[in-house]
């Protein structure tokens, strides 16, 4: 998202104000947003982070639609405020589960598979910034495409991890005395 409007930035100025402060604008309100993203997610370690995925995605996923319809500096920069804290709490939660979830002696591993995948996603999101035409409603539009079909595979991933949680059996009732 930071490349594709960097990029809108230099060929379709928002006029806003020149193109070199609408793109510090843009650039501060990413730097901004994982800050923001960082502190929240060290706030929330200690809590579940599979709902807080939920939440990010439903909220970068919204923003990207209300930017898409009313495209403006002040919307692309709210779109990349939201987009960047969510990927960093997002980043966070990933590493969380990893960290409680996968087996010691192949954490190193799921660590590096999970930070080759985000390098690679960083990869595609920039090459969806080159093909795509300078236009920022088509291109908060696709994004916004993109998250509600991770929110949904994120939904239904979190649904068949927890029915394929084995069922507790009740605890056996007291003694009677």
């Amino acid at each position: 998202l930071t490349l594709f409007l960097a990029f809108l930035i230099r060929t379709h100025p928002l006029g806003v104000f020149s193109p070199n402060a609408d793109l510090g604008v843009v650039v501060a309100t990413a730097a901004l947003g994982s800050v923001l993203g960082t502190t929240i997610g060290s706030r929330f370690r200690s809590r579940r982070p599979e709902p807080l995925a939920v939440i990010t995605l439903v909220a970068a996923a919204s923003v990207g639609v209300i930017t898409a319809i009313w495209f403006g500096l002040l919307t692309a920069a709210l779109a990349i405020l939201v987009a960047t804290t969510s990927q960093s709490i997002g980043k966070l939660g990933l590493d969380s589960v990893i960290q409680r979830d996968v087996d010691e002696d192949v954490r190193t591993s799921a660590f590096a598979r999970s930070e080759t995948v985000l390098q690679l996603s960083w990869v595609a999101g920039g090459f969806l910034a080159i093909v795509l035409p300078s236009n920022g409603s088509l291109g908060l539009g696709v994004a916004s495409v993109v998250l509600v079909g991770l929110l949904v595979v994120t939904v239904r991933a979190m649904q068949n991890v927890k029915s394929a949680e084995p069922q507790r059996p009740a605890p056996p009732p007291p003694p009677r005395t």
